[in-house]
C-alpha cells in the first residue's frame, strides 16, 4: 500500500514563485523509486497540441507529461516543485519496484494545479469605469447633485423660482421629443479617454486600486438596430476598433492613440488595465454581419437569433454560432491585437455562453505570446458547473456573480448557491 500527499484527486490554485512538495509513502520496505508524472513545466507544449487540435486538426496527444524522479528516505520518497508559469496542469506519483515493469499508483485521481500569474495573487481591487460617464458628464451630473444638495438645505423656492429654474430643462427636453418624432437621432455627448486619464492618479493612488477594468469601448449602434438614447456598450459593431465618440478631436492622436495613452497612465501607477469585451454576441449590422454572415446562429427560418438571460430577450444583440471554429480563430487573434495594444486582460461577459473548448483554444493562442494575460469570467446568469469547468480546464483566473434581478426572498434562496 502507498500513500501519497497531496491527496490524489485534490485540486490546488497556485501562483508562479509557489513551490508545492509531493510525498510517496510506502507502508512496507521495498526496493525500487518512486516518481511524479506531470505536465508541470511543459505549458508550452500543452497549449501547443490544444492550438493545434483547432488550426490543424491533429489528434491531442499529451506529450506534455514526463517523470521526475523522487529522493528517498527510508520507505518515504519527496520531491518540491516550482511553479513557473501559469497554467493547467495535472500531477500523480508512482512507485516502480525494482525488477518489474508494472508501475503502483496510489488509489485516485490526478491532482490538478491552476497556476495564474505572480501578478495575480493579491492585492486586486477593481475600478469598474465606463468612458461615457466621465468628463462633462460626470461634471453635470456633480453639479446637479451638488444643487440638489443646496436646495434640500436652503428654504423652498417660489413657484416662480421653480418655473424659472426648470424652464431650459423643460425646452431642451421639448426639442429632443420633437427631434425624437421625426426620425432624428440625438445622442448627448461622451465622456473621452483623456477624461479617465485625469482621473487614474485618484484611483489607484488615493482609491488604492490595482485594476482599472473598462466597459467595452467599441463602436456602437447609433441608428439601425439601436437600443436607448445612447445604445449599449455591448452591441459592439467592430471587436478590434474603439468607439471615436470616447475621444477628443486631436490631429496628433488618433482615438486608438488616446486610448493607448489611457494604458499608458495605468502603467505608470504599476496597474492593470482590463477591457470588457462581449464575444458571445455583436449590434445589429457589425462588421461580422458584412465579413463573415456565416458566423450568426440562425433559426431555421432564418431569422438571426438574439441571446438574452431570465426570459428576457436582448433585442438589440444578434448571437454568435461558435460550432465554428473560424470564429474561435478570429476571435483569439482579436484578444491578441488587444494585448498587443497593452491590455493586461479581459472581463469576459457572459462567457458561460460559450463553449468551454473555445475558451480552451482562445486563452491558450494568448498565453502562448502573454502568459500573464488575465481572464475574468462574468458567471452571472450561468450554472455552478459552467463557472468550475471554465475556471478550471478552460483556464480562466477569476469568476464573479452577483445578485441581479433576484427580488424576493426566494429568487435569491434559488440563485444565492
Amino acid at each position: 500500500m502507498i500513500t501519497q500527499i497531496p491527496e490524489p484527486g485534490s485540486s490546488k490554485v497556485m501562483f508562479c514563485g509557489d513551490t508545492i512538495t509531493f510525498t510517496l509513502l510506502l507502508s512496507q520496505p521495498v526496493e525500487g523509486d518512486a516518481w511524479i508524472r506531470t505536465d508541470l513545466g511543459r505549458a508550452n507544449v500543452s497549449r501547443r497540441e490544444i492550438i493545434d487540435r483547432v488550426d490543424r486538426d491533429e489528434i491531442r496527444l499529451n506529450e506534455a507529461w514526463h517523470d521526475i524522479k523522487m529522493v528517498r528516505d527510508g520507505n518515504l520518497f519527496s520531491i518540491t516543485l516550482p511553479m513557473v508559469e501559469p497554467g493547467h496542469f495535472h500531477a500523480k506519483c508512482f512507485f516502480l519496484e525494482r525488477g518489474r515493469a508494472t508501475p503502483l499508483w496510489p488509489y485516485g485521481e490526478n491532482c490538478t494545479l491552476n497556476v495564474d500569474s505572480s501578478g495575480a495573487c493579491s492585492a486586486n481591487i477593481i475600478y469598474n469605469a465606463f468612458v461615457r460617464q466621465f468628463g462633462q458628464t460626470k461634471a453635470s451630473a456633480n453639479q446637479n447633485s451638488s444643487a440638489s444638495d443646496k436646495s434640500s438645505e436652503a428654504k423652498q423656492p417660489s413657484d416662480d423660482q421653480k418655473s424659472s429654474a426648470s424652464q431650459p430643462e423643460k425646452e431642451n427636453n421639448r426639442i429632443i421629443k420633437l427631434l425624437d418624432s421625426q426620425g432624428y437621432t440625438v445622442i448627448p455627448p461622451s465622456g473621452k479617454f483623456r477624461d479617465l486619464v485625469r482621473e487614474v492618479d485618484f484611483i489607484f493612488e488615493e482609491l488604492g486600486c490595482r485594476i482599472l477594468h473598462l466597459l467595452p469601448v467599441h463602436p456602437t449602434p447609433t441608428t439601425y438596430g439601436r437600443m436607448g438614447r445612447y445604445g449599449s456598450p455591448y452591441a459592439a459593431l467592430n471587436f478590434t476598433e474603439v468607439d471615436p465618440a470616447l475621444a477628443g478631436f486631436d490631429p496628433s492622436a488618433t482615438p486608438l492613440e488616446q486610448f493607448m495613452e489611457l494604458a499608458d497612465a495605468v502603467h505608470f501607477h504599476c496597474g492593470y488595465l482590463i477591457l470588457d469585451i462581449a464575444i458571445n454576441h455583436t449590434g445589429w449590422a457589425s462588421s461580422i454581419h458584412e465579413c463573415h454572415p456565416e458566423w450568426l446562429a440562425r433559426s431555421e427560418d432564418g431569422t438571426i437569433e438574439v441571446p438574452g438571460a431570465w426570459g428576457v430577450r436582448w433585442e438589440d444583440l444578434t448571437r454568435l454560432d461558435y460550432s465554428k471554429k473560424e470564429l474561435w480563430q478570429y476571435m483569439a487573434d482579436m484578444f491578441l491585437l488587444w494585448c498587443r495594444r497593452r491590455v493586461d486582460g479581459f472581463r469576459c461577459d457572459a462567457g458561460y455562453m460559450i463553449p468551454a473548448h473555445a475558451w480552451g483554444y482562445i486563452v491558450a493562442r494568448v498565453r502562448q505570446e502573454y502568459p500573464d494575460t488575465i481572464f475574468f469570467l462574468e458567471g452571472l446568469g450561468g450554472g455552478i458547473d459552467a463557472t468550475r469547468t471554465l475556471l478550471d480546464s478552460a483556464n480562466l483566473n477569476w469568476a464573479y456573480s452577483e445578485l441581479f434581478q433576484n427580488y424576493d426572498r426566494h429568487q435569491i434562496e434559488n440563485y444565492l448557491p
